[in-house]
């Protein structure tokens, strides 16, 4: 038994809401669009503010993850292909890596404030936002996460001195992300069992009802 009293959900249970979890990583795809503009308008940013050349390949690398993420998004609305799956988790981990890659090469190539500011406040809503968007699906999400959160700690480490406590922060954020992202989902496994065992009693009982009903009727009419 849950704290509240609700039974765990069953292995018939998280059988039969698989595909809708599932089905939820593709939902609203429109803030696809907006999340990967804010990754390329700050790597644009970047390369115009230094010329480097890592920026302007991070940018096009994520507009085209976008295209293609946003595609993939939208068919499977209309038809559904055993790849999709697959391309459209590791097109996000492309992404998010991108999005750490960023930030890595902000905080070993430059010291410039506004660069590293706008860097790590996109690498760290990238890595919140996971917890939000792919929560339903367990295997999923701790990828995301690594894949976004390994590069920004390496470049942490790699800057020594006090950035070793960012470091270690931001194994406490990964940490935090996939709790998060478990207790979302359990909250919602626990919902749809409640409500489907409720649905499974209320039509156990009108059965019942019908059927003593029926007697009454059958009984009536005998005398």
């Amino acid at each position: 038994m849950s704290k509240d009293g609700r039974n765990q959900p069953n292995s018939e249970i998280l059988g039969d809401v698989r595909k809708p979890l599932n089905d939820a990583l593709y939902a609203d795809s429109g803030s696809l669009i907006a999340g990967g503009a804010v990754v390329v308008v700050v790597a644009v940013v970047c390369w115009l503010l230094t010329r480097a050349a890592m920026p302007l390949v991070l940018a096009v690398t994520t507009l085209a993850i976008i295209v293609v993420r946003v595609y993939i998004a939208r068919q499977r609305q209309w038809q559904w292909r055993k790849w999709y799956d697959f391309a459209f988790t590791m097109s996000a981990l492309a992404y998010l890596f991108c999005s750490g890659c960023l930030t890595y090469w902000a905080y070993t190539s430059t010291n410039d404030p506004i660069i590293l500011t706008m860097t790590l406040i996109v690498a760290l809503i990238n890595t919140m936002s996971i917890a939000l968007r792919s929560f339903a699906v367990e295997s999923v999400v701790r990828i995301h996460v690594i894949g976004v959160v390994a590069p920004v700690t390496l470049a942490f480490a790699l800057r020594g001195g006090y950035f070793w406590v960012a470091a270690v922060t931001q194994v406490m954020l990964a940490w935090y992300v996939d709790k998060s992202a478990a207790r979302m989902r359990g909250i919602l496994l626990s919902e749809i069992t409640y409500r489907r065992r409720s649905d499974t009693v209320a039509t156990r009982f009108r059965f019942a009802i019908d059927v003593f009903l029926d007697g009454l009727v059958a009984r009536a009419a005998r005398r």
